[in-house]
């Protein structure tokens, strides 16, 4: 096994051909203890890359001081996912917003995305997060509008959003890109934000994602 891991980035490489890319959210996690998250990989035959954005502004400043934009990022995932035979996308809420957003930059085969936001904008269900999204909005933006981006980007992934349609702020969210190319919306009768910390109680996330393998 290959192991690299930093304070932004953790990868596991055990030599198989499916690789996950996991983009933390806010609270620099995945919607459970990377304790959690780890050990469910474990039971699924997949490599793991988790990436978490420290300035807690969507990854609009890429990762760390190496790594200080989406470009960058992007550049540094290509060299990560070449030798895959398929590589899925996941985050929660902010990393929600990553996994599309890196996910069809670098035009991977599947992203899943629990209750992402995707408009980041002051005036469009953001209350939850507007100190972050002020903070956001000193920096150079380069995506605050997920619907926008996938018009513009030209991708084939897809694009499963998990969304917890008993929440207002979340629904709203996902009807935003409904719309746009390969969407594909699962429901939930939940108004949980923490969709993946649901799914873990509900059924476990490892049980979920191997229907992605």
């Amino acid at each position: 096994m290959t192991e690299i891991n930093d304070s932004n980035i953790s990868y596991k490489n055990y030599g198989h051909d499916v690789l996950i890319i996991s983009f933390g959210g806010l609270a620099l996690r995945m919607g459970m203890t990377m304790f959690e998250f780890d050990s469910a990989l474990k039971k699924l035959d997949v490599d793991s890359l988790f990436l978490k954005d420290t300035k807690r502004i969507w990854y609009q400043k890429g990762i760390s001081e190496e790594y200080p934009t989406v470009e960058s990022v992007v550049e540094l995932l290509k060299k990560y996912i070449v030798n895959y035979k398929k590589v899925i996308c996941i985050g929660n809420s902010a990393g929600a917003f990553a996994s599309i957003l890196f996910g069809t930059l670098l035009n991977v085969n599947q992203v899943i995305a629990f209750a992402p936001q995707t408009l980041l904008k002051e005036d469009f269900y953001m209350n939850p997060w507007i100190d972050e999204l002020r903070d956001m909005n000193r920096h150079e933006i380069f995506c605050n509008d997920l619907k926008e981006h996938l018009y513009n980007t030209n991708y084939t992934t897809k694009i499963d959003l998990c969304v917890p349609i008993l929440n207002p702020i979340d629904y709203a969210h996902s009807n935003h890109i409904k719309e746009s190319k390969n969407i594909n919306i699962i429901p939930f009768k939940t108004d949980n934000h923490n969709m993946a910390g649901y799914i873990k109680n509900k059924m476990g996330i490892d049980k979920f994602l191997e229907n992605y393998i």
